[in-house]
């Protein structure tokens, strides 16, 4: 039964198409019954929903995200370890995440039935089918363990399963973004979650600010006029920086949860039952645990990569080679000024238009992001979509003009934000946001 799943996933990411290949009824009808198949296999155990995701990922027992590799973080973080940008515990933390999932203190009763807090669950038809074809498309890609109607009973006699709403947040020209909203009562998960001891706290070098990245901006840009040596710079008149922006791809989607915590996150649409095995928008441990994988990413471009050692031995080369295909065979990438931020799965970069050191700066930061999202971690619509190196950049909301040093923001946006910022709110978090 796993393999019939390993091999209509497989299919389905061949097909180049995932979504559409999703949206067929005879083929989500085939991977909910395979699913519920195995499901039905450990019925009889304590912990059906566990022992579920454990099959499903017994292929690579070692690896709760499919496409990433602990052993490739640990050795693609020395460089930084290194530096001081990252410490131990931090390394710890992403390994253990990527080999195991997130660890969440219980919070269920898991001799009871399921907790249903479906408070304010979608309920139109139309809103039903952009949500079903949201968690196929998922289920599809091996993220979430979907259900067919037939087992609606089983799994609401499980202690190991909440069930909490999901709507749509619409936007006027964006397409609608799915939210499992973990906080549907006074007591909903979150809150649980946040009443345990020890719960994972967020990492401030995960997000960063409109100001943030004006700093870094101008502080590189002095950093070039001051010491033009370190950058090969020989006329400081004639500096032309550029910057860069790239977007990771399904973020939280990609960051597993443990086989223990499976059936913490649930969701039910029109009958059909949708267990997240990944974090999710709406779960408060998504973003918390997220931005150690932000920070990291920051901390990886900003060191010097070329250190990273993922062999145990040195190749015999020969000495008479070419300087391009020395460089090859070293594996190195021209030096940069390794200068970047991010906030949740949005990077930039900020470079000098001089030799290839743009080219490496791109280079380090698209391989930072792989080393924790997978090969195909970069989302390629947006990246399509993108200007590349640019004076002129949009990042997390606001474009950066880095030849004139100047940042404009949508009206709308700035109108917002001077909303929120009254006499009574204006507090030095929210005045440092601004």
């Amino acid at each position: 039964m796993r393999r019939q799943y390993e091999e209509i996933i497989y299919t389905a990411r061949a097909s180049g198409d995932i979504l559409g290949y999703s949206k067929k009824e005879d083929k989500r009808e085939f991977l909910s019954q395979i699913i519920s198949k195995i499901f039905l296999s450990v019925a009889a155990s304590d912990r059906p929903l566990k022992n579920t995701a454990a099959i499903l990922r017994s292929r690579h027992p070692d690896r709760a995200q499919q496409n990433v590799n602990p052993a490739r973080i640990a050795a693609a973080a020395q460089p930084a370890l290194a530096a001081g940008l990252i410490s131990k515990d931090q390394i710890r933390l992403l390994t253990d995440i990527a080999r195991r999932g997130i660890c969440i203190q219980e919070i269920r009763d898991l001799l009871g039935p399921s907790l249903d807090l479906m408070v304010g669950n979608a309920s139109s038809p139309e809103d039903h089918a952009v949500l079903l074809d949201f968690y196929y498309e998922q289920a599809f890609r091996g993220r979430v363990l979907a259900f067919p109607l037939q087992r609606v009973n089983d799994l609401d006699s499980l202690g190991e399963l909440i069930l909490s709403p999901s709507f749509l947040v619409k936007a006027p020209g964006k397409k609608p973004r799915c939210i499992l909203n973990m906080s549907s009562t006074d007591h909903g998960v979150n809150q649980r979650v946040a009443e345990m001891p020890n719960s994972c706290r967020a990492n401030k070098d995960g997000y960063c600010t409109v100001p943030d990245i004006a700093k870094m901006i101008v502080t590189l840009f002095v950093r070039m006029v001051t010491r033009p040596s370190e950058f090969n710079i020989e006329d400081i008149l004639n500096i032309e920086l550029a910057m860069i922006a790239m977007d990771g791809d399904a973020a939280f989607f990609r960051w597993p949860i443990s086989n223990e915590a499976v059936g913490i996150q649930g969701a039910r649409v029109a009958g059909h039952t949708f267990i997240p095995l990944v974090c999710t928008f709406g779960f408060e441990p998504s973003a918390t645990n997220y931005s150690h994988v932000t920070a990291a990413i920051k901390a990886l471009h900003n060191s010097n990569l070329d250190n990273a050692k993922l062999l145990g031995c040195q190749a015999v080369i020969p000495n008479d080679l070419g300087p391009r295909l020395q460089a090859l065979i070293d594996d190195s990438v021209p030096e940069h000024s390794h200068t970047s931020l991010g906030h949740v799965d949005d990077f930039c970069a900020v470079e000098i238009l001089q030799g290839r050191r743009h080219l490496a700066c791109a280079s380090d930061l698209a391989w930072a992001v792989k080393v924790f999202m997978g090969m195909d971690g970069l989302s390629l619509k947006k990246w399509s979509a993108s200007s590349f190196w640019t004076d002129l950049q949009k990042v997390i909301g606001a474009w950066f003009d880095v030849d004139s040093f100047s940042i404009a923001m949508p009206r709308d946006k700035i109108s917002k934000h001077l909303r929120y910022w009254t006499p009574q709110n204006s507090t030095h978090t929210s005045a440092a946001f601004l």
